[in-house]
C-alpha cells in the first residue's frame, strides 16, 4: 500500500493495528474513513490489474532451443 501513496498511519489503520503509545490511542481517535476507502480501492485497482492483465500491454515471450528467453519480432503494422 506505501508504494501505492498510501500514508503509513492509513495504512496501520486499514490492517486494524493497534496504537501502542496509550496516550496516542486515548486521544488520537480519528478513523482515517474516507482515507481508508481510498487505500482499499487503490489495492483493489493494483491487486485487478495483477490478476486481470491488459492484453494489450504484454509481451509473449518464447523459450528458444538453447533455453533462453526470446522476444518475438512484431511486425511494424501490428504495433499500431
Amino acid at each position: 500500500m506505501q508504494e501505492l501513496g498510501i500514508l503509513p498511519v492509513v495504512i496501520e489503520k486499514c490492517m486494524n493495528h493497534r496504537e501502542r503509545n496509550r496516550v496516542k490511542r486515548i486521544y488520537q481517535r480519528y478513523p482515517y474513513t474516507t482515507e481508508k476507502r481510498e487505500a482499499w480501492r487503490l489495492l483493489g485497482e493494483r491487486l485487478e490489474l495483477l490478476i486481470n492483465p491488459d492484453p494489450a500491454n504484454a509481451t509473449i515471450l518464447k523459450i528458444d532451443a538453447d533455453h533462453r528467453l526470446t522476444v518475438p519480432k512484431v511486425a511494424a503494422d501490428a504495433t499500431k
